[in-house]
């Protein structure tokens, strides 16, 4: 398969995207083999769905990042859930629903709306732009953001009972993983990149929160995310 590009939004901090789902996307891509190149971005118009991230194939440019990874198991022939058995994967469905349905959201606030993490936000995404700029645009996405989680449901709820979700949610995960290497036993398959994706932006960057104090008391998932750090990530690519 030829070189795809990835357009993303850039990441620091030690992990190669801020958005879980272009995390999620790398992650795969690193997964499977297939060769591409990230291109970091803030303009999503140019994407299919509005949205990061994106991939051009060619002639063709896909959208979504699962929509892009069974695009790209449909052409690459390469599918890491072909071991699994169809109760495995109706597993990883519901596990990958549970972080990209549910979980983000609550990461969503940790970032966005926890004002625990204002001076944070402004730092880690909007460090680099000029203040007067950064002061018309950082109130306007933050008032975005808030409609969104209002209108997801998540965002009616008070700040603890917020985190108590995301919480909830992260037992279920490090349960799910359990004392395996991966969540299906000795080799990564999908839900790994989607897991990672989410996880590693977690654990390795500084928001600081009850979601990322949570996690580090889960042992497992913490040596879950060191353990992908070095195998698809490591320190010296």
């Amino acid at each position: 398969m030829n070189e795809i590009q990835m357009v993303q939004f850039a990441g620091g901090y030690g992990v190669a995207s801020f958005s879980p789902f272009c995390l999620k996307l790398q992650a795969y891509l690193r997964l499977t083999g297939i060769p591409y190149r990230a291109v970091n971005a803030r303009d999503t118009s140019k994407a299919p769905t509005g949205k990061m991230p994106y991939i051009i194939d060619g002639s063709q440019t896909v959208g979504d990042s699962g929509r892009i990874i069974s695009h790209l198991k449909n052409k690459s022939q390469k599918d890491p859930d072909t071991g699994l058995t169809r109760q495995q994967r109706a597993q990883s469905l519901a596990l990958t629903r549970l972080l990209e349905e549910h979980f983000a959201w609550t990461m969503v606030y940790s970032r966005w709306l926890d004002p625990d993490n204002t001076a944070t936000l402004k730092k880690v995404f909007f460090g680099k732009i000029p203040t007067p700029i950064r002061l018309a645009v950082v109130p306007m996405l933050v008032r975005r953001v808030r409609r969104s989680l209002w209108g997801q449901g998540i965002g009616r709820h008070d700040k603890a009972t917020i985190y108590q979700m995301g919480c909830d949610d992260l037992d279920a995960l490090a349960d799910a993983l359990g004392k395996q290497d991966y969540f299906f036993g000795d080799t990564p398959t999908t839900i790994d990149a989607v897991a990672y994706g989410f996880l590693a932006n977690l654990l390795n960057t500084p928001f600081a929160s009850p979601l990322q104090n949570h996690a580090r008391q889960h042992a497992n998932l913490v040596a879950y995310v060191a353990r992908l750090d070095q195998s698809w990530f490591p320190k010296n690519n």
